[in-house]
């Protein structure tokens, strides 16, 4: 078993896509299709037995809690705070991002990866714009704002500020933990593999 989608959520999804592609149907056709994919455990980077082994019969959380959890996540991202760390992140989680070759795991693992954006953008923050839940996954619109104040991935800090419109995948166990997170790259992976980026 796997968790799906209702036509009403891929709507709310869609709405919320719709800022990051510009209202480009086929892109969010594209990015929709893809959602599916790595819901139904298909998609090419989610591991097999994972994700899907921790919640295939699971209970359903309410939508109401997965809410309240990602406030406190937002909270958590903004301040680094650890305590909120082990109460959201399940310690067994693993999360994969271009900054390690490794995954990275648990709650110390995630925050490594806000830490290593301080370092480059010290007062980076995030603020959740819209969110949709259903079946222990949550889709949420970020906005992340900062200023490029540190050395980023070789290159010296600009003073240029930046905001960014920006979607992510959040995947819950029984426990109300999370277990995974899937960033929608969207036009940037496209540009990627044709070559027109290096990142």
């Amino acid at each position: 078993m796997h968790a799906s989608l209702t036509d009403g959520s891929l709507r709310r999804m869609r709405s919320i896509a719709s800022d990051l592609y510009h209202d480009d149907g086929n892109a969010l056709k594209n990015a929709m299709f893809c959602v599916n994919q790595r819901l139904a455990g298909r998609a090419d980077n989610t591991k097999p037995g994972t994700v899907e082994e921790k919640m295939s019969g699971r209970p359903i959380l309410d939508v109401t809690a997965i809410r309240a959890v990602m406030k406190k996540f937002e909270t958590m991202i903004n301040t680094c705070d650890d305590a909120l760390g082990d109460e959201l992140i399940d310690p067994d989680a693993a999360f994969f991002t271009p900054a390690s070759e490794k995954p990275l795991r648990g709650p110390q693992g995630y925050l490594s990866i806000v830490r290593f954006m301080r370092q480059s953008f010290s007062d980076v923050q995030w603020k959740i714009q819209d969110m949709a839940a259903e079946n222990n996954v949550a889709a949420v619109h970020w906005v992340c704002t900062g200023t490029h104040d540190g050395v980023f991935l070789g290159r010296a800090p600009t003073g240029r500020r930046f905001s960014a419109s920006i979607m992510n995948f959040y995947y819950f166990n029984e426990q109300g933990k999370i277990v995974n997170d899937i960033a929608a790259e969207g036009m940037i992976a496209i540009l990627r593999q044709l070559g027109m980026i290096e990142l």
